[in-house]
């Protein structure tokens, strides 16, 4: 059988030839078999742990002023947040993100983001329906709605990426051949295969 990405030996884009029905179908494919097995809040069980997971995922290297780009900025421990050293500019990790200054927990928007993409994985044109995700958070239906709108800009195949590269921590396995991918599109779209109807 032929491996979907065969043609990159021979200096080819291998994804040239797929719709946007198809890339869309790859991306959220690969996202929910990134995802912990475990679940992403028990992967990440504590506020500070998905905190320190947000530190890594925009810093890999080396936590740096986002104001002047100086390294080594001080901690302040009972805030919370970092103060730059150089020009004494103060901010935490999600400065500058669609998380700053949101009341919702990261907990919620980790999970959020895991809900999504699972169910996004399962019907890739649509986002989950904006009552199950309340129900899943606990939380009102139009605070439901606003998140999905958010973290949709984040974990989207152009998308910001942040949470996405948070909880989906772990290298995807191998990618699907192209001739599973052709069998499975046409259940996506509701239609049945001569496959599966034997």
């Amino acid at each position: 059988m032929k491996l979907f990405f065969r043609t990159c030996a021979a200096g080819t884009d291998p994804l040239a030839d797929l719709g946007e029905n198809d890339l869309d179908f790859i991306h959220w494919d690969d996202l929910a078999r990134r995802l912990p097995p475990e679940g992403v809040l028990r992967r990440f069980p504590t506020e500070e742990a998905r905190l320190e997971r947000l530190v890594a995922v925009r810093w890999p290297e080396e936590i740096s002023c986002p104001r002047c780009s100086a390294p080594n900025p001080s901690r302040i421990l009972t805030r919370g947040t970092y103060q730059c050293r150089k020009c004494r500019n103060q901010f935490s990790a999600t400065s500058g993100t669609y998380l700053h200054g949101s009341r919702l927990s990261l907990a919620m928007w980790f999970q959020t983001a895991e809900s999504m993409i699972n169910y996004r994985a399962q019907v890739p044109r649509h986002n989950i329906p904006a009552h199950a995700l309340s129900d899943i958070l606990g939380c009102a239906y139009v605070t439901a709605r606003r998140v999905i709108k958010l973290v949709d800009g984040d974990i989207r195949r152009a998308g910001t990426k942040i949470l996405s590269t948070a909880i989906c921590e772990k290298t995807a396995d191998a990618p699907r051949p192209a001739d599973e991918l052709r069998d499975y599109r046409p259940l996506m779209e509701g239609q049945a295969t001569a496959q599966h109807d034997s």
